[in-house]
């Protein structure tokens, strides 16, 4: 297992992760939610080898996090209320269903994906130096708890990526809140707090 920790060795693993991304291999990261595995969102490959390893039903589909707004912007659609709540509450333990982008669709699977802004500066960057949407599903294998610390990982996990990132405990101890804004529904109750504006505000 390749593993380095943010602590010790800020740079170097900055630089082994963007390595990894680029050459399409997966790896183990922190965000502020709860550990991530992921690898670039634009390729159908990468994807299909990260459902594999977490044996993950692929009728569940996966979420991606993007380093800012202009990223979001680049690869998918939101509408004028979907940026509304956006700004609001990015970056931030949120993750919203958003209209994808052809070639997130064609390598993701679907034509709605959520999307993440993590209060994490690493993941953040490691998106906007790829140049490209991360995958970010937790690392652990379907069904099992999501992990907020690298000890946390199963061994079986560890050693089936390419690089694990050490970024100590996660901020938050429970997953994104996911909220899908076209739909009007909280799909999942999580880290996030969140409330719909009300109507007579709406523009």
């Amino acid at each position: 297992m390749n593993k380095v920790s943010l602590k010790d060795e800020y740079n170097r693993a900055f630089e082994a992760a963007v390595k990894a991304l680029r050459e399409k291999k997966i790896i183990i990261y922190p965000t502020d939610t709860v550990y991530g595995i992921g690898g670039v969102a634009t390729s159908k490959e990468v994807v299909d080898e990260i459902y594999r390893i977490k044996k993950r039903d692929k009728e569940k589909p996966l979420s991606v996090l993007v380093g800012n707004l202009q990223q979001l912007q680049k690869f998918f659609k939101p509408s004028k209320e979907d940026l509304y709540y956006i700004y609001m509450r990015m970056p931030g333990p949120y993750t919203f269903i958003l209209d994808a982008e052809a070639e997130i669709k064609k390598a993701v699977g679907y034509e709605r994906v959520g999307v993440r802004v993590p209060d994490n500066y690493f993941a953040r960057k490691l998106a906007l130096e790829v140049e490209a949407p991360i995958i970010t599903t937790s690392a652990n294998i379907s069904g099992k708890e999501a992990p907020k610390s690298v000890e946390e990982i199963c061994n079986e996990l560890k050693e089936s990526v390419a690089l694990v990132v050490d970024g100590g405990k996660a901020k938050h101890s429970e997953p994104s809140t996911v909220v899908d804004i076209k739909a009007k529904k909280i799909i999942r109750k999580g880290a996030g707090e969140f409330a719909w504006r009300e109507e007579s505000s709406v523009q």
